[in-house]
C-alpha cells in the first residue's frame, strides 16, 4: 500500500472515529438539556401544587371543621390529586400526568404503576435525596417524596387512634412511623420530537467533520502527488 494510501486511510478512520464519538456526545448533552428544562418546569408545577396544598390544609385546621365524610376532601391525600386533576385539566395542553402514588395505598387508583416504584425503592434507599428524574420512552419522569411527619400519625398511625371516619373508612396505610415512605408526587412529561431534536444537533457537527475529513485526504494527497 502506498504511502499517500495510508495516510487517506488514517484520515477516514479518524474521521469516522470522530463522527461516533460526536454522535455519543450529542445525543449526551442534547439528552441532559432536554432533562435541565423539564425539571425546571417540573420543579415550578410541584412547587404550585404543594403552595395550594399547605394553603388549604392550614385552612382546614384553622377552620375548626370536624373531620367527617364530607369535609375529608379537604386532607392532603385527597386535595392534592383533586388539585392535580383541576391543572392538567384547565391548565396543560401537552398531556402531563400528575399522580400521588404509593404501594400501600388506600385507594386502588393510586397504587405505584412500574415506573413510580422504580421512583419509591430509590427514594428508600436514597433517602437524602429530594428528587428522583429519568427519561422513559418519550416521556420525561419527575418524582418527588411524601416522607411521614408527625402530623401523618393522625391518620396513618395506629388505626384504633385515627379519626372514626378514618378508621371506619380504611383497613389499610397505618401503622406508619415518622421518617418511613407514605409515597410519591410524579410528574410525566411527554418529550417532544426528542430524537428529531438530537438529530438537528447532531447533523451539522456530523456533516462539517465529514467535509473536513475529505478535504484533508484530498489535500494531503494532492501535496504528495
Amino acid at each position: 500500500m502506498s504511502f499517500s494510501r495510508q495516510i487517506q486511510l488514517t484520515i477516514g478512520t479518524i474521521t469516522v472515529l470522530a463522527i461516533t464519538l460526536l454522535g455519543g456526545y450529542t445525543y449526551h448533552t442534547t439528552t441532559l438539556d432536554i432533562q435541565t428544562q423539564h425539571l425546571r418546569e417540573s420543579d415550578a408545577i410541584y412547587n404550585f401544587l404543594m403552595a395550594v396544598r399547605r394553603v388549604g390544609q392550614r385552612q382546614f385546621i384553622e377552620s375548626g371543621i370536624p373531620l367527617t365524610d364530607k369535609t375529608v376532601g379537604f386532607l392532603p391525600a385527597h386535595s392534592l390529586p383533586a388539585v392535580s386533576k383541576e391543572f392538567t385539566k384547565n391548565w396543560d395542553t401537552r398531556g402531563i400526568e400528575i399522580r400521588t402514588s404509593s404501594d400501600r395505598p388506600r385507594n386502588p387508583n393510586n397504587r405505584a404503576n412500574p415506573n413510580e416504584q422504580i421512583a419509591l425503592n430509590w427514594f428508600r434507599n436514597n433517602d437524602e435525596e429530594e428528587i428522583f428524574t429519568t427519561i422513559i420512552r418519550d416521556n420525561f419522569f419527575y418524582a418527588r417524596p411524601l416522607w411521614i411527619v408527625n402530623s401523618c400519625l393522625k391518620c396513618h398511625g395506629e388505626q384504633a387512634s385515627a379519626p372514626p371516619t378514618i378508621r371506619d373508612s380504611y383497613s389499610s396505610a397505618y401503622d406508619y412511623k415518622v421518617g418511613e415512605l407514605r409515597g410519591i408526587v410524579s410528574i410525566t412529561t411527554p418529550i417532544e420530537g426528542i430524537d428529531r431534536k438530537i438529530l438537528a444537533a447532531f447533523l451539522p457537527k456530523a456533516l462539517f467533520l465529514l467535509i473536513s475529513g475529505l478535504l484533508s485526504a484530498l489535500l494531503i494527497n494532492h501535496f504528495l502527488q
